[in-house]
């Protein structure tokens, strides 16, 4: 299937690089990243096989949920197309940054 990273997963990638980037060891983006390549690429073979976030219970059942060593990746499924649509921390608040995409000027 095909895989699209939306504006706002994108700019989860960069918050994230450049965080670990700074504060964490040499090295540990490239394996988080390698991570998240190979998740994504497991979603887009097998897009039916994520859990259901408990947090997006009210929703559609096409939002699924796949967690690598520390990151959550939140998508959406449909006919022909997976799209990212969050990529964060397992311990960061989860239903704040909903709050905060929901909320957000466009």
């Amino acid at each position: 299937m095909k895989v699209v990273f939306l504006d706002s997963a994108k700019q989860d990638l960069i918050d994230l690089r450049r965080y670990l980037v700074r504060y964490k060891s040499e090295g540990t983006w490239q394996a988080v990243k390698k991570q998240i390549q190979e998740k994504v690429a497991y979603i887009a073979e097998f897009p039916a096989s994520g859990t259901h976030p408990d947090e997006l219970a009210g929703f559609a059942d096409s939002f699924r949920q796949h967690l690598t060593h520390q990151q959550r990746i939140i998508y959406r499924v449909t006919t022909d197309t997976i799209y990212i649509h969050i990529i964060c921390g397992q311990v960061q608040d989860f239903e704040e940054i909903l709050s905060q995409r929901l909320t957000r000027p466009w």
